[in-house]
This record gives C-alpha cells, sequence and structure tokens, in this order.
C-alpha cells in the first residue's frame, strides 16, 4: 500500500490545485469555441486540462510515494548431516540410501511449518543431502557456527545435528562461544562401542627442514581391545616411489586402551619434497586396517633466508610480524634496533625497516649501504617516521606532509593486484581488520608501484595506497603506511582461531621480496609445494619478452605428470599481467609438471615439482562419540534421537519448538515522478482533452 508526502508547506499543494483551476477557467470560462456543445461536454475538457497541470505542478514539488511491504517467513530449522568418511564407513550403498531418503522424509514432514534448510557437512558447510559421505575432514564446530551465523536468529528455530560426534578439526562444540543458540535436536549415528582396532592417531613433523639437518616426527599409537598383542612399526622412505625400508621397531601392547606416543629422527640428506610411510603389521581380528598406515610429506630447502627485522623503538608490530615469520619456518630473522652491531647487511636476504627513517635517527648510512648492496627492503611507516626522509628513499611513494598527524585507516583490497596471489577470505577478511595509523598527507606513487591494500578513512574510500610493492633502483621493495598490524594478528585469532589472515599477507611479502631474481623468460611456480589432497593444486605464471616485460597473449601448457606416468593437461588462464591455473583435485603422491609456451619463435621450457599428500584422520578414529551429540542436545534444549527413531522426531520438533512464522516488514520511498503510470495518466487526461477538441472542431 502506498501514501504520496510532501516536504513543502500544505499551502503550496493547494496553490497547484488552484493553478490548475485557474487554468481551466481562463481557457474554457469564456470561450465562444464550444458555446454550443452541452455543458457537461464544456466541464469535462476544463477538468481533463485543469487535472493535467495540476499534476504537473505538483511534479515540480518533488513528492515521494512511501511503499509498505509485509511478508511472513517461516522459521528456520536447519538439518545437518555428516559427510565424513568415518561417518559413513561400515554403511553400504543401500544404508547411505536410506539415510538419504529418511531426511528427505523429515524435511517433507515439516515443510508445513518450517524453512527447511538441508544442508552437508565436512570440511566445509554445503547444500546437501550427501549420500557419498567422503569428506576428509570433519568440523562441527564450523557447522554450528554457520546454523548461528548464516540465518536471521529471529527465525532460526532449531537445528538437526546428523552425525557420529567425531571430529578433527576445529574446537570442541561442546565449549565454543560460536555454537548455536538454538536447540539441538542430535541423531547419532556409527557404533560408540569400542572395536578391536589398531591405529597411527596422529602425526607431529615441520612441514620444512634444511639439508643436513635431522628432524624429529611424532606419531601416537593407538589400540582398543588389543591388550597383550604385539605389532611393529616399519618406517619407510617413499620418494623415489618404491618404499625403501629404513628402520622397524617393535610395538607391545601392555594394557586396554593402549597409547604410546614415538619419536623417530629422520635425515635431512637431499633437497626436495620428501614422502615418508609410517606402517603397522595389523593384529588378529582387526576390523579396520587402513588406519595402519600413514604417510607425511616434508620440504628439505639448501638453507634458510636471513631476514633482519630493524626498528627506531620497541613497537608491538615487532613481534606481530617475527611470529609471522617463525611460523613459516624457512626464515632466520634477527631483530635489531638503531646503533646496535647487525653486521654487513649485504649478508641478508630482506631487510624490515619499521619506522626508519624516524624523526630522530635519519639513518642515512644504513639506507645508503642497502642501496649499494641492492638488498631487498621493506619500509613500515608509522607516527615515528620521517616522512620525507621517507619519501626520498625510494622512488615508489611520495607523502607530502610532515606526519605529525595520522589518519585511522581501513585496508581496501586493490583489484587488479598481481604481483602474487592471495587467498579469496584473506583478500575479502582484510576489510573488517581493525584500522591502522597512517601519516597524513597527499599520497602519490612512481610509475614502478603495485597497491596491493588501499586506504578507506572513515566512510571515504581513497586512492591513497595503504601496502604496496615494486622495484626501484634494481631491487624489490615493500612500503606499508601505517603501524599497528599486531591488531591485525590479535583481530584474526579472535575471529577465526588461528592468524592464517595475517601470517599470508605477511608471509607473500616477504616471500616476494626475499626470493632472489629469476632471469627465466618462463616461470610457472604451484602456490606451494605440498598440497592436501582435498584442496585444489592451483599454479601462477609469468611470461616475460626479450627486453624481460611481462606479456600475456601466448598461450602456456602445462602437463602434470604422476608417478605412474599418467598426464594431466591444462592451458593456464589469463589475467591482465600474468596466468593462473586450478587443476582442481588430484590423488596423493609426487608429482612433476612442464610448463611450455612459444614466443617469437622461440620455445620457452618450465620444469617443476609438486607434492599432494592424503588427508586421512578420518579413519584414526571410528569410535563414535554420541556422548558430546547427547550433551550438545541436552545443554542447548533439544534432545537426542537415534537413527531409527528418526520417524518420530518430526512430532518431537514440533512439541519442543512451538515455533511461529517471522513477519517482515519493510518501507520504500521514491520519487513519484519515476512512477510510470503517472506519465501515462498525463497522456490520457491530454489526449483525451485533445480528442474532445478536435471532434468540436477546435485545436
Amino acid at each position: 500500500m502506498g501514501s504520496i508526502h510532501f516536504a513543502q508547506p500544505w499551502w503550496l499543494v493547494a496553490a497547484c490545485f488552484l493553478i490548475g483551476a485557474g487554468w481551466a477557467l481562463l481557457l474554457y470560462y469564456r470561450s465562444t469555441a464550444f458555446a454550443e456543445k452541452p455543458l457537461p461536454w464544456r466541464l469535462g475538457m476544463a477538468a481533463l486540462r485543469g487535472a493535467a497541470v495540476t499534476v504537473l505542478c505538483l511534479l515540480l514539488l518533488s513528492p515521494i510515494i512511501r511503499t509498505r511491504e509485509t511478508e511472513v517467513k517461516k522459521p528456520v530449522l536447519l538439518v545437518l548431516q555428516d559427510a565424513s568418511e568415518s561417518t559413513g564407513f561400515g554403511m553400504d550403498e543401500k544404508a547411505r540410501a536410506s539415510l538419504t531418503e529418511s531426511l528427505d522424509g523429515l524435511r517433507a514432514a515439516l515443510e508445513d511449518d518450517f524453512e527447511v534448510r538441508l544442508m552437508a557437512f565436512g570440511n566445509s558447510v554445503k547444500e546437501g543431502p550427501d549420500a557419498r559421505m567422503a569428506e576428509k575432514e570433519t568440523d562441527i564446530e564450523q557447522a554450528m557456527r554457520y546454523a548461528r551465523e548464516a540465518f536471521d536468529p529471529a527465525r532460526m528455530s532449531g537445528v538437526v545435528l546428523v552425525s557420529d560426534g567425531l571430529y578433527n578439526k576445529g574446537s570442541n562444540p561442546l565449549y565454543s562461544t560460536q555454537v548455536t543458540q538454538a536447540p539441538v535436536f542430535s541423531v547419532p549415528l556409527g557404533n560408540p562401542a569400542p572395536v578391536r582396532d589398531l591405529a597411527i592417531k596422529r602425526l607431529f613433523h615441520n612441514k620444512i627442514a634444511y639439508r643436513g639437518d635431522r628432524f624429529s616426527v611424532q606419531l601416537d599409537i593407538l589400540a582398543r581391545n588389543a591388550a597383550a598383542e604385539r605389532s611393529e612399526l616399519s618406517i619407510y622412505d617413499m620418494t623415489s616411489g618404491t618404499p625403501r625400508l629404513l628402520e622397524k621397531r617393535p610395538v607391545s601392547i601392555g594394557q586396554d586402551p593402549f597409547f604410546q606416543t614415538q619419536e623417530i629422527i629422520l635425515s635431512a640428506d637431499a633437497p626436495g619434497i620428501r614422502r615418508f610411510r609410517f606402517t603397522l603389521t595389523p593384529i588378529s581380528g582387526e576390523q579396520v586396517k587402513g588406519n595402519n598406515t600413514r604417510e607425511m610429506y616434508i620440504e628439505v630447502l639448501d638453507a634458510r633466508q636471513k631476514v633482519l627485522l630493524l626498528a627506531d623503538a620497541p613497537h608491538p608490530d615487532l613481534s606481530a610480524i617475527r611470529q609471522s615469520l617463525d611460523a613459516l619456518v624457512n626464515y632466520k630473522v634477527d631483530l635489531h634496533f638503531l646503533g646496535e652491531n647487525t653486521g654487513p647487511l649485504k649478508a641478508y636476504d630482506l631487510v624490515i625497516l619499521h619506522q626508519i627513517p624516524s624523526r630522530r635517527n635519519k639513518a642515512g648510512a644504513v639506507l645508503q649501504e642497502l642501496r649499494q648492496s641492492r638488498v631487498p627492503v621493506w619500509f613500515i611507516a608509522g607516527g615515528s617516521s620521517d616522512i620525507p626522509a621517507l619519501s626520498a628513499a625510494q622512488g615508489l611513494l611520495e607523502i607530502r606532509g610532515d606526519g605529525g598527524n595520522m589518519n585511522e585507516s581501513q585496508a581496501l583490497p586493490v583489484a587488479g593486484f598481481q604481483v602474487f596471489t592471495l587467498d579469496e577470505d584473506a583478500r575479502s577478511g582484510i576489510t573488517r581488520f581493525p584500522p591502522l595509523l597512517a601519516p597524513f598527507g597527499d599520497y602519490r606513487t612512481g610509475s614502478a608501484a603495485r597497491p596491493m591494500l588501499r586506504q578507506r578513512i572513515g566512510a571515504v574510500q581513497t586512492d591513497y595506497p595503504l601496502w604496496l610493492f615494486g622495484e626501484d633502483d634494481q631491487r624489490r621493495l615493500a612500503i606499508l603506511a601505517g603501524e599497528g598490524i599486531w591488531k591485525w594478528r590479535l583481530f584474526d585469532y579472535l575471529q577465526h582461531r588461528d592468524h592464517a589472515i595475517i601470517d599470508e599477507y605477511i608471509g607473500k611479502t616477504v616471500s616476494y621480496l626475499a626470493t632472489r631474481e629469476d632471469k627465466r623468460r618462463l616461470r610457472v611456480l604451484p602456490v606451494k609445494p605440498i598440497f592436501a589432497e582435498n584442496e585444489p593444486v592451483r599454479f601462477d605464471g609469468e611470461l616475460y619478452n626479450e627486453n624481460y616485460e611481462r606479456i600475456t597473449e601466448p598461450d602456456i601448457r602445462v602437463v602434470i605428470k604422476d608417478a605412474e606416468n599418467r598426464e594431466y593437461v591444462f592451458l593456464m588462464n589469463r589475467t591482465e599481467t600474468m596466468y593462473t591455473l586450478n587443476a582442481g583435485l588430484l590423488p596423493p603422491g609426487n608429482y612433476a609438471y612442464r610448463a611450455t609456451a612459444s614466443h617469437n619463435g622461440k620455445e620457452l621450457v618450465f620444469d617443476g615439482r609438486f607434492s599432494v599428500q592424503p588427508v586421512d584422520q578420518e579413519l584414526a578414529d571410528l569410535q563414535a562419540d554420541h556422548d558430546l551429540l547427547r550433551l550438545l542436545a541436552e545443554r542447548s534444549g533439544g534432545a537426542s534421537v537415534s537413527k531409527d527413531s528418526l520417524t518420530s522426531l518430526p512430532d518431537l520438533i514440533r512439541g519442543r519448538l512451538q515455533a511461529k512464522p517471522v513477519m517482515y516488514s519493510s518501507v520504500e520511498s521514491r520519487p513519484l515522478i519515476n512512477w510510470k503510470w503517472l506519465f501515462a495518466l498525463l497522456i490520457l487526461f491530454l489526449g483525451a482533452e485533445w480528442f474532445l477538441r478536435r471532434y468540436a472542431g477546435s485545436y
């Protein structure tokens, strides 16, 4: 239903009607052209003219038409089906189809009272149901958090959780603050009784080792109903594809249940991606043997890269940067302050200057040494920075200001940034991070600058760069025009329980700067050397002409070959300045690839290797945890129902929830002049008057 509103006083609206009436009166009152026509005829023409003039005058007052729309929506009932391997273990195709049919029946029985949303979850939440049950990881907390965040709390009435209660990713949903506040109705699956089983439950190891080092691997051995049994742990080197036995260890199971952690020391004797296999010989009567074997991949590097973190004064940003780099392992970070003995700067692969040059120390000697040795530099500006000196120290960014005042600047991703690729979650998530303190001034970038983030100051989205990259004086540079990334690290953990986003930004920045210059014209590299089997294999590619200018015209063909010489052929996708490839999911194993491109009659080739490691956590423990599901239901005000009693669940949900529809009302305001029927009405008034005048023999 709509209503018309005027911002002007009432007497102006009344004046519009008077103008319309006066116009019609002047036109027809003393007119002799229609004297012979009946009075109703003349009054009709006058009314049509007066109405048209009145409407036109009213439009000059910019009236607003307001419409109110009301929509009634059913309460939401979310059905979450655990689609992990552990849940589906032991279920044949018929049993899985029966479960899917039961969930569809549950939806049909409740759809008159609820908007039933059926989703499947494992590593992530997706539209369901999923009869395959092949997910390699289970994150119950994420599924429950989805129930809380993806729907209007006023409509979220309840959650049906169909699971075995086992999780190997995320936090315990019983203690998570992100668990939905709606009642949970759990449907336990799987067998809670302990089975006779021997398993390698977990492997703990670094992702990176260094040539010549010895590194430790810890593995947890779990056994149930196997007291007094004996087994043997065998360690194999699988790097070449053929098992090479390294060691055998006896395992004596002395009690029930049995748990033991073994530490194994291995040697990193050659660079590259090394693959190892750990196998326990089965015990008699063991029902599940797939969890007796686990594999691990580790990247062996020739040497660590040295990074100098040089600061003007203590600052929490220094700790945030160092923690991110320590998590990467392949960097050796030295922290020093100006005036301390750092040794020759050319010995470092990268120097990070935090608020240097500063107002109290312009560090001219340091900047000169870095320029002469062409060591890559990452400048971080802040409240103590000498802004004119910083602008003079490099040619990528000029800030016209004295740095005396600071802006609170939030980060916005720059479209088309191609220096390196960032995960989509990192690109979108950074916009919600707290603002940094950036120097106030007019920002101007050089032609070689490649901004990654720009500044949003308050509600204003500016073109001022916040984080940028480029090359100046034959060395790679980065500039972060703001301090306070320590707040980003805390916020990242608060929101996601990890530091993945901030670690990616810092890690990719340091990796780009510290990487030695590659003179090959064709470069195609995987985004990381080791992928999990449940994540897509992705590549970035660059192609240069004879003048080392980036080009994207020729096709780049990538042939991936596995250990059995099976080939997977792809063409890379082009972007504005580089190439990308998503090769999808590949089976676990070691892979070699060759990228080729033709330019000006010359064939360019790039060879490389990567590995895909199995995700085998699901079968490590198959004893269903029905207690977790029962407690989750009780604490939320729901109930736990067995799979065999699933048909009784609709009546239980209706009795417990007593949910009511939610009414949504919205008001839309728009200018009346945009109403298309008003234009038609004016045409009708004026057209009818013209027709009557012509019919009467006048114009």
